[in-house]
C-alpha cells in the first residue's frame, strides 16, 4: 500500500539512520506552505525525513531551499535511487545529471559551518553578521575565527552534537570533494574520500586527534574559498564566474549560457 498520495523516492546512503525521501509536487511554492506540507506527509509515514521537489523534462527544477539545491538532488536521487530498489514504488523521474553549481555549493556549506557554531564561545562574533546581507569575506573571516578543536557542545536543543557533527562534516567532505570533479552523496563515499572525517559520519565518540582532523579540513575549506575569484558586488550577491547566488535566500540564481549543457551518462 503506498503510504502518500503524491510520487516519492527514497535516496541517499543505503545505511543511513533516517530514511531520506523526496517526493515529488507540481510547484514547491513558498517556505511556509511547503513546509506545513512536509509536516502533513511526514505524519502519514514511520518517521520519514521529506523533502518537495518539482521535475520538468526530467530534472529537479526546484526544491525547499534549506533542505538542498535542486542541481545536488537532482543528481542524488539520479545516483543512489537504485540503492533502494527493493523499497521503491515509484519510477526514478531523473532522467540525467545536471551540472553542479559550484558558487552555491560552498556558499551553504560556509554558512553551514558558522549557522551550528552560534550557540558555542563563538556565538559573539557569529551571530551579528551571519545573514546574506552581510558580506562574504567578513564570513570568510568568521570561520578562520572558529577552532574548532575547542569546540565541546552546539547547545542546540533540537538536534544532538553527534548530529551536528554528522551534518557539518558531510557538508565539508562534499564541498571539498566537488572542487576535485568528485560529487559525493553517500556516507560510504564521503568516508572513502575523507577517511579522517569518518568518526563524525558514523556518529562516534570524538578524540582530540578527531577534532584536530575536523579543524584541517576546515582549514583546507577555508584557503579553497579564498584562492576563488568569488565577486560580492552587492549586499547579498555572490558571484563565481558564470554562476551568482542569492545569498539571503540561498539559492542559485540563471546562469549565463556558457556554463554548460547537462551531460547524459
Amino acid at each position: 500500500m503506498d503510504p502518500l498520495p503524491l510520487p516519492w523516492f527514497i535516496f541517499g546512503s543505503t545505511d543511513s539512520l533516517d530514511t531520506d525521501v523526496l517526493v515529488q509536487v507540481e510547484e514547491v511554492g513558498a517556505r511556509v506552505e511547503a513546509e506545513a506540507l512536509i509536516k502533513t506527509l511526514e505524519a502519514m509515514t514511520e518517521g520519514w525525513s521529506i523533502n518537495l521537489i518539482s521535475v520538468q523534462d526530467g530534472h529537479v527544477t526546484a526544491t525547499l531551499p534549506p533542505k538542498g539545491t535542486a542541481d545536488g538532488l537532482n543528481n542524488s536521487l539520479f545516483l543512489t535511487y537504485d540503492n533502494h530498489l527493493d523499497r521503491q514504488q515509484h519510477p526514478n523521474p531523473i532522467r540525467s545529471l545536471v551540472p553542479r553549481h559550484r558558487a552555491l555549493t560552498f556558499y551553504r556549506a560556509l554558512r553551514a559551518l558558522l549557522n551550528f557554531c552560534t550557540r558555542t564561545q563563538h556565538r559573539a562574533l557569529i551571530r551579528p553578521h551571519l545573514r546574506g546581507i552581510h558580506p562574504f569575506a567578513l564570513k570568510l573571516d568568521m570561520l578562520a575565527a572558529v577552532d574548532f578543536r575547542q569546540i565541546e557542545g552546539f547547545g542546540n536543543k533540537y538536534t544532538s552534537d553527534v548530529a551536528i557533527w554528522k551534518s557539518m562534516a558531510f557538508s565539508l567532505g562534499q564541498a571539498l570533494s566537488l572542487e576535485e570533479g568528485v560529487e559525493i552523496y553517500t556516507k560510504a563515499a564521503l568516508i572513502e574520500h575523507h577517511p579522517t572525517l569518518a568518526p563524525f559520519i558514523r556518529r562516534q565518540a570524538l578524540s582530540a586527534a578527531d577534532k584536530a582532523a575536523f579543524q584541517e579540513s576546515a582549514q583546507r575549506f577555508l584557503d579553497l574559498l579564498r584562492r576563488m575569484p568569488f565577486e560580492n558586488p552587492e549586499s547579498g550577491l555572490l558571484i563565481l564566474g558564470a554562476e551568482r547566488v542569492d545569498m539571503v535566500m540561498e539559492v542559485a540564481m540563471p546562469l549565463s549560457p556558457s556554463q554548460g549543457q547537462r551531460s547524459e551518462l
